[in-house]
């Protein structure tokens, strides 16, 4: 047997120096705008990933909690991200197409590829919105679909590609090379008007079947998925209750925001602790009404989350009771505004006026 016979393989950096260069890219990342993770194939290794926020401090610790986590994500709660999860060449390309002429005079399109001709195309927000999907079937029968990631999702920038083995590639610049600020920024209205002309371009150019077609998040009722009337009597009334809470603090004046933010997430804590409502769209509807009332340009976001997360929490200990069995709609309405408010005491972290 001789030396020809043996396919030569690429050198691989060592584990312990792949994880000192995703530290280095983490960090990077970090500094350019981006809120970075670290990442095993496809996922981050640790519970409450959506939530971090990392420090280089944290970024230092990763690198020995999670000597696995050699690729690295970023949350994309505030850089929404396309996600054309599309194999058909052509029609993959048609929509990155459309994508820059939506949003390329905002800023710079930065296409990452994984398993071409899938790709995936960063976009900036500073109003979190959650993930927005359309599905379809191809003439052969093939699933495609195409999202656009938002508030509780994670994009993978850098690493090894879990199917292909090979290193995600960028065109148009990488983001740490580009910052985030850099980016074109969008509003969900923005990308549903995108994601819309999408699909039919799809449907009218490639012969695709839409197969499904997610409702706005923000401000829209989501379908009931519970099986008995009482399920869905709650689901309505928590989803009231958030509506009629949000519009409430968003016209909530300096002096006593915060006090009415803490308050109303405790109310709406007790409805997501019964199951009636998602933490998640209760944080996105509060935090948006704090965008609106100027609470967030005033203090920051990091402080009207700490007021937020101290009123769930406290909220979700203190489960709602029963609704009772004779209550009508409007009375479910009233007793909203009647929900018990615990007292409240002003942590550090909570500095909104």
């Amino acid at each position: 047997m001789n030396d020809s016979d043996f396919e030569e393989l690429p050198e691989q950096e060592p584990s312990w120096l792949r994880l000192q260069h995703a530290t280095q890219c983490r960090k990077h990342l970090l500094e350019a705008g981006y809120l970075p993770l670290p990442v095993n194939g496809k996922k981050p290794p640790m519970e409450g990933w959506q939530d971090i926020a990392a420090t280089k401090r944290i970024i230092d610790k990763w690198e020995t909690e999670f000597v696995d986590a050699v690729s690295t994500g970023i949350l994309t709660r505030t850089v929404p991200t396309i996600d054309i999860d599309i194999m058909h060449p052509e029609a993959a390309t048609a929509v990155e197409a459309m994508a820059r002429e939506h949003f390329e005079e905002r800023g710079y399109i930065l296409v990452r590829f994984g398993n071409a001709p899938k790709r995936a195309i960063l976009l900036r927000t500073d109003e979190p919105f959650k993930k927005i999907v359309r599905k379809f079937t191809m003439p052969d029968g093939s699933e495609q679909k195409i999202e656009v990631l938002g508030n509780g999702q994670q994009v993978v920038c850098y690493g090894l590609h879990k199917d292909t083995h090979q290193p995600y590639s960028w065109h148009g610049g990488e983001p740490g090379a580009i910052k985030r600020e850099d980016l074109p920024y969008v509003r969900q209205d923005d990308v549903e008007a995108f994601i819309d002309a999408a699909a039919e371009l799809l449907v009218k150019e490639f012969g695709f079947v839409l197969v499904e077609n997610k409702a706005k998040v923000n401000g829209a009722k989501q379908q009931a998925k519970t099986d008995g009337p009482a399920g869905v009597r709650e689901q309505a009334y928590a989803e009231a209750a958030l509506e009629g809470c949000a519009a409430e603090l968003a016209s909530t004046k300096k002096n006593s925001r915060n006090d009415k933010l803490n308050a109303i997430a405790f109310r709406l804590g007790r409805m997501v602790a019964r199951g009636w409502i998602k933490r998640a769209d209760v944080e996105e509807a509060l935090l948006t009404a704090m965008h609106n009332n100027g609470g967030v340009a005033d203090d920051g976001i990091k402080a009207a989350e700490a007021t937020l997360r101290s009123g769930l929490d406290a909220g979700e200990k203190d489960p709602h009771p029963d609704l009772p069995d004779d209550e009508s709609e409007s009375k479910a309405d009233s007793a909203a505004d009647k929900e018990p408010v615990r007292p409240y005491k002003r942590s550090r972290a909570s500095t909104i006026n």
